[in-house]
């Protein structure tokens, strides 16, 4: 009679309980991974280096294409850590390749200048223009230069007049 009743009304709850139980490692590991990353930002966008390289490069290993960014851009800059171009390019090719836009002008600016990679303006073009139609506007603007010079890709004035035309509509005061 009465107990099964009681027992019947409590298992939903039961089922609750087991579920926010199961969901709340997840939930828990996720905050921790953004607070690192947070913490990593911060360090970084202030100075301080040593802090972004300790929050940032684990979370770069897990494949944070943000963290991989950041991480590559202070082995380039060889800002807190020793200068390094391969490290560089490891990092940055592996964020640019998930889509990170500052990765994928930075790439295109080593292949520009040569840095520690072959210079290649074919490589520079291409990923510039991967991030100029992500909408990087300094990519816009040197996808525009490169095909007004033919740098990399056939001479295109009426293509390159359309990147300086958008970057300049976005605000570059270059172009």
């Amino acid at each position: 009679g009465m107990a099964k009743m009681g027992f019947s009304r409590n298992k939903p709850q039961m089922k609750k309980l087991f579920l926010l139980c199961s969901i709340l490692p997840l939930l828990m590991s996720k905050a921790v991974y953004s607070a690192d990353f947070e913490k990593g930002q911060l360090a970084y966008k202030v100075g301080d280096f040593e802090t972004a390289q300790k929050e940032l490069e684990p979370l770069a290993e897990k494949g944070n294409a943000t963290a991989q960014s950041l991480v590559g851009d202070m082995y380039a800059d060889g800002q807190g850590l020793k200068q390094d171009y391969k490290a560089a390019a490891h990092w940055l090719s592996r964020s640019a390749e998930q889509g990170n836009v500052s990765a994928q002008y930075r790439l295109g600016l080593m292949f520009a200048q040569g840095e520690n990679v072959p210079q290649s303006d074919k490589f520079a073009g291409a990923w510039f223009r991967v991030a100029a139609e992500n909408g990087a506007i300094d990519a816009q603007y040197a996808l525009g230069q490169f095909l007004a010079k033919g740098l990399g890709m056939p001479l295109d004035y009426v293509e390159a007049y359309m990147w300086f035309d958008i970057a300049s509509m976005r605000g570059n005061e270059e172009a």
